[in-house]
Order: C-alpha cells, then structure tokens, then sequence
C-alpha cells in the first residue's frame, strides 16, 4: 500500500517466505516493510525505511534514515543505517554512508564508516 502528495510519500510491503530445506532458512519469515520521504523544499528531501520481523522473533531487523541536496550541479547524501542482530544473521551494525555527486562528471560515495559493529549472542 501507498499514499503520497506533493511533499509526502509513504510505502509499506509485506512480505512472507516460507522456509526452504538445505539453506538455512529453516523456518518461515514473516515481515513488514516501510518506507517514507519528506521533500522539505525544491533542493533538501528526507527519507527513511525500516524492516520490521512479525514473525516468531519479532522486532526491527533494519531502520535508516537520510538527508538529500540536489540543485542544478551538486547531490549530497548523508545515510545512517542500522542492522539489528537476530538469530539468522548474528551481527549488528550502525553505518554511516555520503555520496557527492557533480552533475556530467560522476558520482563519489565514501566508503561506509562503521559505527559499532557486534556479534550477537543467541
């Protein structure tokens, strides 16, 4: 489902897998998925998602957020993003990503600086 106007858009999926024998996926997952974003005004947008497990170890499994500047010559993104341990995947970790952008000459991303990474214990 989805809504959206002039400033504001809003986007959710859910999503159900059943579990598949000889990969790992051993059980069934079952998940909600939002996402939004907030044009503040011609050149500045924010934006932010978040994964959320509803299943039998329910909670977020990921959540970011971000800020946007274009104008006619420059982008400039700034990321944060969180992945929050859970029995399938054992690790955690925040991120901080930015990206330049020249228009007609590339883009440059730095690479992500990790903000605290940790395995879990489950």
């Amino acid at each position: 489902a989805s809504f959206a106007n002039d400033n504001f858009n809003i986007d959710s999926r859910y999503i159900y897998l059943t579990s598949v024998a000889g990969t790992g996926f051993n059980e069934a997952r079952e998940q909600l998925e939002l996402d939004g974003g907030y044009i503040i005004n011609k050149n500045w947008a924010l934006e932010a998602s978040g994964l959320i497990d509803i299943g039998d170890q329910p909670g977020f499994r990921t959540a970011t957020s971000g800020i946007n500047y274009s104008d006619e010559c420059f982008t400039f993104s700034m990321l944060w993003s969180r992945n929050i341990a859970d029995n399938a995947s054992g690790e955690n970790d925040t991120r901080l990503t930015m990206r330049i952008g020249l228009k007609s000459i590339g883009e440059f991303s730095s690479p992500d600086v990790t903000l605290g990474k940790k395995n879990a214990k489950v």
